[in-house]
């Protein structure tokens, strides 16, 4: 059988692993569509990371990797001064957050921070109060919605795992403030944070178990892969930068069901990166098809399956889920839309129920039976 990155009907998949990759070979006689690979390695910020290690591609995709690094080094640069400003404006408030994912992965995991693009900062408060407090202080402070249009802050916090992205005030940054890491509601463990240097200051960051837990559920379950492929090389860096005590992130992945999500992405680091050691928690058989459903989905246009998780969440979720959104409560309401007039706000949400939901919950893409074959695989 061949390896999970060899897709028969895509070689540009199987030379886009090869690319990112130091364990995973591709044959170089393949006719590969380049304008295919650059399209999701851009979708995906890939170029800086593949620019790094020097890959053999056609020049024109080569120079705008090299671009692609320029301007991350840049953003790198402005964003950990943003983060600095802000963590700054909320400590004399007694708010200390956590900050995930892309900001400890491209100052402790990566060699350098533009290895590892972020395309905003994400940070973890200790509870759904003190998530509203930071909102209000930074808003107070010239912090502005990303978006024009935003819903109530509590109602918001009633309904997600996070509230809307908040820009910094030289409109450089995007911030996401989070009242719990999982996109499912319900009660969650406290993230285990440690405090780490940071521009001369401590700050709170995840512990490297932590951080390997929420790439995993953040990835497997959360997006159901649509946020790339980088994460195996996410997953790869911080085994090889950290100790990593292999008991409490065991225990960590069984307290939330996330075995098979952690044993099929290890699976795939390990096999990509063959010289860092990928530990297996779990005795769990990681077939290749999954391997390879599993690179298809990372490597597809993001929009595309997002629609295809949309579909197969409301499937899965039945009567229960149709209900909520055929008659959403005013609350639920005001979540998406604001305070307002209740009659107008059902109108709107009527509107684009039937103009922009419906017509992707009653379609299909290439990408729904894939999704659908591998999230029976992970028990979900």
């Amino acid at each position: 059988m061949s390896p999970w990155w060899v897709i028969s009907d895509a070689p540009w998949r199987t030379r886009l692993a090869a690319l990112m990759f130091p364990g995973c070979a591709a044959a170089c006689d393949e006719e590969v569509d380049w304008d295919r690979l650059a399209y999701i390695v851009e979708a995906h910020r890939l170029g800086p990371w593949l620019h790094q290690r020097g890959v053999d591609a056609p020049g024109t995709l080569r120079e705008q990797w090299s671009e692609a690094a320029n301007v991350a080094a840049i953003r790198a640069l402005q964003m950990q001064q943003d983060l600095l400003n802000l963590l700054d404006l909320l400590e004399p408030h007694g708010l200390e957050p956590v900050a995930l994912k892309g900001v400890p992965l491209s100052l402790f995991a990566y060699d350098q921070p533009w290895h590892r693009p972020m395309r905003d900062i994400d940070l973890l408060f200790a509870d759904r109060a003190a998530t509203l407090d930071a909102w209000k202080t930074m808003l107070a402070a010239g912090y502005s919605p990303y978006r024009d249009r935003i819903g109530d802050a509590e109602a918001i916090l009633d309904e997600r795992h996070q509230l809307p992205p908040i820009l910094s005030p030289n409109g450089q940054t995007v911030i996401e403030l989070h009242q719990r890491t999982g996109h499912r509601r319900g009660p969650e463990a406290p993230m285990a944070s440690q405090y780490r240097n940071f521009l001369g200051r401590d700050a709170r960051f995840p512990t490297p178990e932590a951080l390997l837990l929420h790439l995993v559920r953040h990835a497997a379950r959360d997006h159901r892969f649509d946020n790339g492929p980088q994460v195996l090389v996410d997953i790869a860096r911080v085994l090889k930068t950290e100790r990593i005590d292999d008991a409490v992130l065991r225990e960590a992945a069984s307290g939330e069901r996330l075995e098979r999500h952690m044993a099929l992405l290890f699976a795939m680091a390990a096999d990509a990166f063959p010289e860092t050691r990928v530990p297996s928690p779990f005795d769990i058989d990681v077939t290749t098809d999954a391997k390879s459903l599993a690179w298809t989905l990372m490597t597809s246009d993001p929009d595309d399956l997002a629609q295809a998780r949309d579909r197969a969440t409301t499937k899965k979720a039945g009567f229960g889920h149709l209900s909520q959104r055929l008659l959403p409560s005013p609350r639920r309401l005001a979540a998406a839309q604001g305070k307002g007039n209740p009659l107008k706000q059902y109108v709107a949400h009527y509107r684009r129920l039937l103009t922009e939901r419906l017509p992707i919950l009653a379609g299909s893409g290439r990408q729904d039976e894939g999704l659908a074959k591998l999230v029976d695989w992970l028990g979900d």
